[in-house]
């Protein structure tokens, strides 16, 4: 406790009255009483033999006194009688406390940053009970002056008074708050003045029901600060009549991931009061932002990669509603491929029924055919690619078209990667007799 007291003191630089000079006038300095020769020693613990002189106290490293519970006003420090016999053992004890405050006050982290939620708010109630004091000992000296006494309700109105006074703390509080906000804003404008890939723009937000979702010339915030990179700008279109969920094929290192996260960025970004690098943008007011992104687990907790996938595609569905947005990217490949692709469908098509707006990234090109299922409701669209007819040679255009696409170029990119020759050789020719089979199972089942 005299530790939290003297942070207390210190942080705060609140005027409190000393125990021994505490009587019973709610907390009103007394005069001290002459030295005598009972007198109690304040920290030995002794008091002199009578005769003896106070010798002069090693000054302590203490700023200030512990602050006390000023509404314990009836306790007044009794004094203790020793014999002369201990003379010598007061003073050794005198030498010995004021080490010990010493070696205690430095050990002392400094105040305030140190403190914990529970050390706070004990710090905050002592506060408030000092100054409560304060206040009404300031005011029962003045009515003895003026001859008169508080009444009951004049003294429970400087209590409350007090009380309501706000304290060191909750003052830095708010000043913490504001050069958040103005750090925030700050952020937001250093980040609009100084875009590599052109001007920011102010968003319009709709906050009407099923409102659309239609962006023009949008950049990734992120992505487009990166060295040499010239971002290519994208747009989005979601809204009822085109489709609120839109399934994104095409490439691996394509673009897919970058497109549908970008949304993202730029429905938090607009929310959150920054401009946008857009050329223009309509946004509905979400109320929340729904992700399935990446690919992580938790062994420790005993999840799986494939676990940790399912629990969020489950928040989602428990989640989603009708103003959310959702962002799934590359849903059900850990498992086989007829368990991932069953249900990355049955959750498009619950996505779909709840009415969120969806960018819904995948390699199951099977998906595509969602538009056929709900017409109006899901729409096609893929990054683009160029293969050379001569060479081979892959490469990405990194813009977002119309329609499904029906290749994801994955052997291309290990090629890029550096596999050897035999196994993307291997690799093309196993996956020559897997297109066999299918088109041959379809055509058999047709």
């Amino acid at each position: 406790s005299r530790v939290l007291d003297q942070r207390c003191t210190r942080g705060q630089g609140a005027r409190a009255t000393p125990r021994a000079h505490v009587g019973r006038t709610g907390g009103a300095e007394l005069p001290e009483e002459p030295h005598t020769h009972s007198q109690a020693t304040p920290r030995g613990g002794a008091a002199l033999a009578a005769g003896a002189h106070s010798p002069p106290r090693a000054r302590s490293t203490r700023r200030g006194p512990p602050i006390m519970d000023a509404m314990d006003t009836d306790s007044v420090a009794a004094p203790t009688v020793v014999t002369a016999d201990s003379d010598r053992a007061a003073k050794r004890a005198r030498v010995d406390a004021d080490d010990a405050d010493d070696d205690a006050d430095a050990a002392v982290p400094p105040p305030i940053l140190q403190m914990t939620a529970e050390e706070r708010e004990e710090a905050e109630r002592l506060h408030r009970t000092a100054v409560r004091a304060e206040a009404l000992a300031a005011a029962q000296t003045a009515a003895r002056e003026r001859g008169v006494a508080l009444s009951a309700e004049e003294v429970s109105a400087l209590k409350r008074e007090a009380k309501a006074k706000p304290t060191f703390f909750s003052k830095k509080d708010r000043e913490a708050a504001a050069l958040a906000r103005l750090d925030a804003l700050a952020a937001f404008a250093h980040a609009a003045a100084f875009a590599p890939g052109g001007r920011y723009e102010r968003p319009v937000l709709d906050a009407s029901p099923g409102a659309a979702v239609s962006v023009k010339g949008a950049r990734h915030p992120v992505v487009e600060h990166a060295d040499g990179v010239h971002f290519v700008a994208t747009d989005y279109a979601l809204d009822a009549t085109r489709g609120r969920l839109v399934v994104v094929t095409g490439p691996n290192m394509g673009g897919k991931s970058t497109h549908i996260r970008g949304l993202a960025c730029l429905a938090v970004m607009a929310q959150a009061g920054s401009l946008l690098p857009v050329a223009f943008a309509s946004l509905p007011l979400f109320d929340t932002v729904l992700a399935r992104v990446g690919a992580g687990d938790s062994l420790q907790r005993g999840v799986s990669t494939f676990m940790a996938e399912m629990l969020e595609a489950s928040t989602i569905l428990r989640l989603a509603t009708p103003r959310s947005l959702v962002v799934i990217d590359e849903l059900g490949r850990g498992t086989s491929t007829y368990d991932g692709f069953g249900l990355a469908w049955a959750i498009s098509e619950r996505v779909v029924k709840q009415g969120a707006a969806c960018l819904f990234a995948t390699h199951f090109h099977e998906l595509t055919q969602l538009e056929a299922e709900h017409p109006g409701a899901v729409r096609n669209r893929h990054v683009t690619a160029h293969v050379d007819d001569d060479t081979g040679e892959l490469a990405f255009l990194y813009e977002v078209a119309d329609g499904p696409c029906t290749e994801s170029f994955g052997i291309k990119v290990a090629e890029l990667a550096g596999f050897p020759a035999r196994t993307v050789e291997v690799a093309k020719r196993k996956a020559a007799e897997l297109e066999g089979i299918g088109k041959r199972a379809k055509v058999g089942g047709d």
